[in-house]
């Protein structure tokens, strides 16, 4: 019985706290949040992509110099 109590309790709570002004004031923010982020994580490159040559950026140029001082 002291499980269901707690369980009651704790669903309880998360139904005041997801009712409170603040949640619902902020829940626009977590809507646009999430379909941003799910937008980002779908749009990734494929990670298991081997780069080959055309794909690989190029090498940045160094100016070395090569007389003694």
């Amino acid at each position: 019985m002291a499980i269901a109590a707690s369980i009651t309790k704790i669903l309880q709570a998360a139904a005041a706290g997801l009712t409170s002004r603040r949640a619902i004031a902020a829940a626009p923010v977590v809507a646009v949040s999430l379909v941003v982020g799910i937008s980002v994580l779908s749009t990734r490159s494929d990670p298991a992509k081997v780069a080959t040559r055309e794909d690989a950026a190029p090498m940045a140029r160094r100016w070395v110099s090569t007389s003694e001082v």
